[in-house]
């Protein structure tokens, strides 16, 4: 059984927003380059210099604005998967593949996430324990934690990097810590409602919370730090031979690369007893 194009067309989208909502990595960089991708294998992307600030006396000079391309490798591929009983989905009151689709489309955001992330080693600058000549994690426990964000705004601070585009992305048992050292919590009323992972505010970092982290390596960037784009190249469905039952899969094609290494920090933390 082949899929009619608006049904390709239809379940393609479900798959592109599900997982647009549920990744941290996605909502951040909020899909600015995935019209450029169009089956493309490489996105260029591009960047410029600051334009020049200078003190006004009479006369302005103009200087030129350099620009500079970076290649977003469309290299990562995925699929999902899955079969119905076709008696199974007859007899059902739900809409089976579609809640599949659905799910799908959560998993296939972790996959995005967990790649952005391991971008770690590309980034710019670094907090760990400052042990010389080798460093070492940071140990982190509800005591020092604000410490690591202080450590990480003074960085931002000295890039020049604006104050509403700041974000960290944290282990749970980083976020732990912070609700211990009463630097997390709701609103007043107690009805905070936060999506993709953003679990609240602290010291100017939007702060979200992700288990897809590299082990023992949280990150503090901008929305422009990392690149990010992905397209579901093909989604199809098909009778499954020797079974009542139908198959469906679709590919999820992605990629993700550092554009400004000076606006994204490594966090190189270690859990630390309480005690």
């Amino acid at each position: 059984m082949a899929l009619t194009k608006t049904q390709q067309t239809k379940w393609a989208g479900t798959l592109i927003g599900v997982a647009q909502e549920a990744s941290i990595v996605a909502s951040l960089t909020d899909g600015e380059y995935a019209s450029d991708v169009n089956g493309a294998k490489i996105v260029r992307v591009n960047s410029i210099t600051d334009p020049t600030v200078g003190p006004y006396s009479g006369s302005i000079t103009y200087s030129d604005l350099t620009d500079s391309e970076t290649d977003l490798i469309m290299d990562q591929k995925n699929f999902i998967s899955f079969k119905v009983e076709d008696i199974d989905s007859a007899q059902s009151g739900v809409d089976v593949k579609n809640a599949a689709i659905k799910r799908g489309g959560v998993n296939l955001a972790l996959a995005h996430d967990a790649y952005a992330f391991g971008l770690y080693g590309d980034a710019g600058n670094q907090i760990n324990d400052g042990a010389t000549p080798t460093p070492g994690a940071l140990d982190v426990n509800s005591k020092n934690v604000v410490e690591l964000f202080l450590k990480a705004g003074r960085i931002m601070d000295e890039h020049n990097v604006p104050l509403q585009d700041r974000n960290i992305v944290i282990m749970p048992w980083l976020k732990e810590k912070l609700v211990l050292a009463s630097y997390l919590r709701d609103t007043a009323a107690g009805d905070e409602v936060y999506s993709n992972g953003l679990v609240g505010k602290v010291l100017g970092f939007n702060v979200f919370v992700s288990n897809q982290l590299t082990a023992g390596h949280a990150l503090a960037l901008t929305s422009r730090a990392i690149a990010f784009a992905n397209q579901i190249n093909k989604v199809r469905e098909m009778e499954l031979e020797g079974s009542f039952s139908t198959g469906v899969s679709a590919l999820d094609v992605f990629g993700a690369t550092v554009m400004y290494p000076d606006e994204l920090i490594d966090l190189w933390v270690a859990e630390k007893s309480e005690s």
